[in-house]
């Protein structure tokens, strides 16, 4: 059975119109600023309703905002030849989305050569930002753009900030992703130029080399 999200289980307490209205104004709040406690949300609100306090957890509706993005961008995509990874549970009891489950492969994907094999035998690789992800970049942003694959990503800053001479392919919503994806797997030079370049600036200035005294010295310990 699927694992019910917060906003189903609130549904479930036959909540007002006005409770309705107030919880879904406090999510979308919490998308934009996950980081806010409970008292100063409530506060904001001027939350009374004994059930809205009782249901509304603020890293539950986090967590299940970054799924609901993770979920809608990737089944805008999924036709297009989209593969997915992971635990069995991972797909196949948690989402009731078709197009996610159809896409699923059974191979386990967890060591480096697994990922590098995937990322290196694939034309796009997508990012996905997770709403508590205000700042900094995930790791897969570093390892696809050093692979053979392009990326695709949820636009952030910090992709200007640190790759600022790489015009990487970004999105702010689904039908730009989808729209990205088309126009890179028809335009293969255009693809083949984006590899380049962020192969390029990866190997410029983002290798394990480049980090290598910075992380000895916090450490204090020689490597060699």
């Amino acid at each position: 059975l699927s694992v019910k999200t917060p906003w189903q289980r609130f549904m479930e307490e036959d909540p007002t119109d006005e409770e309705k209205c107030l919880y879904w104004r406090m999510v979308v709040y919490c998308r934009n600023d996950p980081y806010i406690s409970k008292k100063d949300l409530f506060d904001l609100f001027s939350v009374q309703s004994d059930l809205i306090k009782k249901q509304f957890q603020i890293n539950d509706v986090v967590f299940y905002l970054s799924d609901k993005n993770r979920v809608t961008v990737l089944a805008s995509i999924a036709d297009l030849g989209l593969d997915l990874y992971g635990t069995p549970n991972w797909i196949l009891d948690r989402y009731n989305e078709p197009d996610l489950i159809f896409s699923y492969k059974k191979k386990q994907v967890y060591s480096l050569r697994h990922n590098q094999d995937v990322y290196n035998s694939t034309r796009i690789g997508i990012n996905i930002n997770h709403v508590w992800a205000r700042d900094g970049l995930p790791w897969r942003v570093c390892d696809i753009m050093a692979s053979s694959a392009c990326l695709v990503s949820e636009y952030k800053d910090d992709l200007k900030k640190y790759f600022k001479d790489v015009k990487i392919p970004t999105f702010i919503n689904i039908y730009d992703a989808r729209s990205l994806c088309i126009k890179l797997l028809n335009d293969e030079n255009l693809r083949l130029d984006t590899v380049a370049a962020c192969n390029e600036v990866i190997d410029k200035s983002y290798r394990f080399r480049h980090v290598r005294e910075n992380i000895e010295d916090f450490l204090n310990i020689d490597f060699d």
